[in-house]
């Protein structure tokens, strides 16, 4: 038996309709929990708080489910942009990128950690640290990886009788020591999931038609295909400066690293305020 409370996402829903005396921030999957933890708590102040805690409810449809049928006041919930569609209520604060991983995609996030393991000043690390390389690998590899995923999402998935195709596990990047996207990986990928009757025309078309964009493929890919080719680039980064690197030498190691450093990223704790105006009214930011 585990030492830590666990709940299901059942018994979430269920502590928002009997706990009204806690306001209750509710995120998609188990992982994002922490996350967002960690960046609230850094951010709010410790004392004048209400009683809150950050719980999930296992997906966007649960979301919309729980926003539907429960109208009391105490939850306000975030939902990731990816590629089910946006959920248009005064509970749910909606991302721009598709889900938390890809606010990992922030010089400021990653600069901050960076100078913590260099043990150099922040704005010197800042000043020096670049993701364009990232970007643009992304920009160039990948887009039409985004068109295809989209196109299956949106229109074969649904149409499609039995087991689907598994794709958000993919790997995609090169393998070391080669840094970058593979691109046999992602043709081989593509393949797998549109038919040969579907041409590009067909799927750019609806692509421009029908997605939001956000201006950049490394936000609006899912950020899990990304995480890899990210870490090897900040690992990169360091190795050219020190030796060393423990907490960037893994995928998992260095989210971990990168998350707890998510409160400097602009753009994240912009996106979120109004989940710290729900905890705290009296919070300017």
């Amino acid at each position: 038996m585990s030492a830590f409370p666990v709940y299901t996402p059942d018994e979430n829903v269920l502590r928002i309709r009997m706990e009204s005396e806690i306001k209750f921030v509710v995120v998609e999957g188990v992982d994002d929990v922490p996350i967002y933890e960690s960046v609230i708590l850094s951010i709010l102040p410790g004392e004048g708080l209400d009683n809150w805690d950050v719980i999930h409810v296992g997906g966007k449809s649960n979301i919309k489910e729980l926003i539907v049928e429960c109208n009391s006041n105490n939850f306000i919930c975030i939902a990731d942009k990816d590629f089910d569609g946006k959920l248009s209520s005064e509970k749910v604060v909606s991302l721009n990128r598709y889900s938390i991983e890809n606010y990992l995609i922030c010089e400021e996030a990653l600069s901050a950690a960076l100078s913590i393991a260099l043990r150099l000043k922040y704005q010197d690390v800042r000043d020096n640290f670049d993701l364009s390389i990232f970007y643009a690998e992304v920009e160039i590899s990948a887009k039409k990886l985004l068109i295809a995923l989209f196109y299956y999402q949106r229109v074969i998935s649904p149409t499609l009788n039995g087991e689907r195709h598994s794709w958000s596990d993919a790997i995609i990047h090169m393998h070391p020591p080669a840094w970058g996207l593979c691109c046999a990986s992602i043709d081989s990928l593509i393949s797998r999931l549109i038919p040969e009757d579907v041409t590009e025309i067909e799927m750019d078309n609806y692509f421009s038609e029908n997605f939001e964009s956000s201006g950049v493929v490394a936000y609006d890919l899912p950020g899990k295909m990304l995480k890899v080719l990210l870490q090897k680039f900040v690992l990169n980064y360091y190795k050219g400066i020190k030796s060393g690197g423990s907490q960037f030498n893994s995928a998992d190691s260095f989210v971990a690293t990168i998350a707890s450093s998510l409160n400097r990223s602009s753009s994240f704790v912009n996106v979120i305020n109004p989940v710290l105006s729900f905890l705290y009214p009296r919070s300017n930011n």
